[in-house]
């Protein structure tokens, strides 16, 4: 019994122990490392949480504050102003007519409307650029709803300088937005209201405006009535010097205009047109005492009078731009001036007068040590070419000289004209020397040419 209870016993420890041996072990806690990331893995994404909460309270809050396109235009009925309204809804459409300033010309040609066509990234860009132009931000609304509230209310008053200030703002707003078409809109309603008002002030700066609007939209025409519709009001007026530095202003912005409208007629072969605005901006410049731009004004009627082969006139233009030039202390054109004015006069048969305009014109480079060489170099080729013709043989290898001394640090092109020419008018020398030699039996001439 006692062997079997302590066989027993035994058996009973070792089923403990067994047990024991065989129970889960218990799980080993984690490390601090680890804890921190995880707690802090945790607060990021509740900032994240927080942040995204306050993010959409702010977007509802600026819902609420931003102003309604259709509850403003509502507006302006109830308050009676169907006029305002209409303005108001025309110019806020999302699906206006008017492209912006820059894409204006993006469907002239067929290229630009097959790219449309096809749907191009560049297409849809434009179309991108030009609905966010014509999407007004909040702040242009209200600032659109306030200015065409304040005309009305200044024409219903018969205030026509309120209105004038109100649409002269709108025209501002377009203009600083390049939605030009809709800023000559309101730049002319300045000019209404200011004809209304007999304000030739007002008519003058807003005639000016329009003007300057106008040129960027290409209707070159109405811009130069415009101008002279600005000079017109300055020269009526009596308002001593004031109205007298208008004047002057509006004369010079002609002369600007009247020479863009020149170049384009030009360009366009429409050589009388380019002529007459030529002769406007002459004597723009001749009454506000731009020398300069006169001067200019006289070249380019020269060269056109040139090209018609009218050189008579053409000496006298280019001859009145070196005196233009003179006056204004410019060098440079009158230097060029010089050049033209000795082309007119090879032309008619006047070489001398030629070579005496060509000598000026190398004195003038000389004192202008203007570090161009090739126009020194091509005005010694003249002469030189003109010596020569006269017999002038001396004059004629010195300037040929001098021209190719200047070649040499210029193309390969001129450096060969200017070998062949020196060589030409040498062996020309040679040759009259050689046979004055034979003519008076001066041997020892002979034999030196020969040596």
């Amino acid at each position: 019994m006692g062997a079997s209870g302590e066989g027993g016993g035994g058996g009973a420890a070792a089923l403990r122990r067994g047990g024991a041996d065989q129970l889960p072990q218990k799980a080993a806690a984690p490390s601090s490392s680890a804890a921190g990331k995880l707690a802090g893995a945790f607060r990021e994404k509740l900032q994240a949480a927080a942040e995204a909460q306050a993010a959409e309270r702010q977007a509802a809050a600026q819902a609420l504050e931003r102003p309604d396109r259709q509850a403003l235009a509502v507006g302006l009925l109830v308050e009676g102003r169907p006029q305002a309204f209409i303005d108001f809804f025309e110019l806020t459409r999302p699906d206006a007519e008017e492209p912006p300033a820059q894409l204006a010309d993006a469907g002239a040609d067929a290229g630009a409307d097959t790219a449309g066509a096809a749907g191009g990234p560049q297409q849809q860009q434009q179309q991108q650029q030009q609905q966010q132009q014509q999407q007004q931000p909040a702040q242009g609304l209200l600032l659109l709803r306030d200015q065409l509230v304040r005309a009305d209310a200044a024409l219903k008053a018969g205030d026509a300088r309120g209105a004038y200030e109100a649409y002269r703002e709108l025209g501002r707003f377009f203009t600083s937005r390049l939605q030009l078409a809709r800023a000559a809109g309101f730049y002319r309603r300045c000019r209404q209201a200011a004809r209304a008002a007999g304000w030739a002030e007002g008519e003058l700066e807003a005639s000016c405006a329009l003007g300057l609007v106008l040129e960027q939209l290409g209707q070159a025409d109405a811009a130069v009535a415009c101008h002279e519709r600005c000079l017109e009001l300055a020269l009526s007026a009596t308002g001593g010097d004031a109205w007298a530095a208008q004047a002057d202003e509006a004369r010079r912005t002609l002369v600007h205009v009247y020479a863009q409208q020149a170049e384009q007629r030009e360009k366009g072969g429409n050589l009388p047109a380019a002529e007459a605005f030529l002769q406007k901006c002459l004597d723009a410049a001749d009454a506000c005492g731009d020398a300069a731009a006169a001067g200019a004004a006289n070249h380019r009627l020269g060269l056109l009078a040139a090209a018609q082969g009218r050189w008579r006139e053409a000496a006298g233009r280019q001859s009145a731009y070196a005196a233009r030039s003179r006056e204004a202390g410019d060098a440079a054109a009158e230097s060029a001036a010089c050049r033209a004015y000795a082309e007119c006069l090879r032309q008619l048969g006047d070489t001398a007068g030629a070579i005496a305009s060509l000598e000026a014109y190398l004195v003038l480079q000389e004192a202008a040590r203007d570090a161009d060489a090739r126009g020194p170099a091509l005005v010694n080729c003249q002469l030189g070419c003109l010596h020569y013709a006269r017999a002038e043989l001396p004059a004629a290898v010195a300037c040929f000289e001098r021209f190719f001394e200047l070649a040499r640090g210029l193309d390969a092109r001129l450096l060969d004209v200017a070998r062949v020419n020196l060589g030409a008018a040498r062996a020309a020398l040679r040759l009259r020397e050689h046979m004055g030699a034979v003519a008076r039996s001066d041997l020892p001439r002979l034999l030196e040419l020969r040596g």
